[in-house]
């Protein structure tokens, strides 16, 4: 089989487990000699986790495969699944080699419906991901580049920009287009309901639609994303499908600490420019027609 050239070789690997509950270790790959392989951590996923430098040599897999790909970490977290795993996910592409995959919390069971529509996009049996639950043994694994750590610069990279293309494709075109969505929180946590009211009103005077994206299809989110010039919310998961959009503004209403520049950086690759406007110790609406009237202009210029 014809592998890209920047995958690297691991004979006689080792793959241990993730343990949660008694070491807070997130599982990691080992060379035959029971020496860690770095390059295939993923750094801040959980701050206690600590996987050893070493195994010890009596460590002896239960299930063994002659060749696999390691993918890295499997998320079911919506947005984790579509910024993280679904970009790796790539890697196996073109093959039909088994995939390894560590899972993290949650990431047990049946995969939820939109995971399994984008594994149907990228062209890959779900049946083919086996998600390492006790220590592995693979002869001959093949190991993609990992973006090791979760920042602004792995999330730039060109295969998160194709997961998206490829996802987007799958859900069809766009019917129309021009469309100014609010996205509702309302079926969220209960703490975000007076707030979320109170802005999914001024929206809708505003000339917004009002969806709530967890009520429709993961196809149908992403034909409402496409269809889009203007989407604003909440800062959550849900904003993740801005960068399904053809191009447009993303107004994120901040409502928790920290800047989340994720979302600024996948925006970027679908020509979306991000706004935010703080909404944490409850907003102006005034101030928040100001920064609407801001965004149209801009979306005028980017849009003649």
């Amino acid at each position: 089989m014809s592998l890209d050239r920047r995958y690297g070789t691991i004979e006689d690997a080792i793959l241990t487990p993730s343990e949660f509950m008694e070491r807070e270790t997130l599982g990691a790959v080992y060379r035959a000699d029971g020496t860690l392989v770095s390059d295939a951590l993923r750094e801040r996923l959980m701050w206690r986790a600590v996987d050893p430098a070493t195994i010890p040599a009596s460590t002896m897999p239960t299930r063994t495969f002659d060749e696999a790909i390691y993918c890295g970490r499997l998320l079911y977290h919506f947005g984790h699944f579509l910024i993280e795993t679904s970009p790796s996910l790539l890697w196996a592409m073109g093959s039909d080699l088994p995939v390894l995959m560590h899972g993290w919390k949650g990431a047990r069971g049946d995969f939820p419906p939109f995971a399994r529509f984008v594994l149907s996009a990228l062209g890959i049996d779900e049946a083919r991901i086996v998600r390492i639950d006790r220590p592995m043994g693979v002869h001959t694994l093949y190991l993609p580049p990992q973006r090791r750590t979760f920042d602004t610069d792995a999330f730039s990279s060109p295969m998160t920009a194709c997961a998206f293309r490829l996802v987007s494709a799958a859900a069809g075109p766009a019917s129309r287009r021009g469309r100014h969505i609010f996205f509702s929180r309302r079926f969220q946590a209960s703490r975000e309901h007076a707030e979320n009211d109170a802005l999914e009103a001024l929206f809708q005077q505003s000339g917004f639609e009002i969806i709530a994206p967890e009520r429709l299809e993961f196809s149908e989110q992403i034909k409402i994303a496409k269809e889009s010039a203007f989407i604003a919310g909440l800062d959550g998961s849900a904003l993740h499908l801005c960068g399904f959009m053809q191009g447009g503004i993303c107004l994120i209403l901040q409502n928790r600490d920290g800047q989340l520049k994720i979302f600024q950086t996948v925006n970027a690759t679908a020509n979306v420019k991000t706004f935010r406007f703080d909404v944490r110790k409850g907003f102006d609406p005034e101030a928040l027609r100001g920064q609407i009237a801001e965004c149209e202009a801009e979306l005028a210029r980017l849009c003649p």
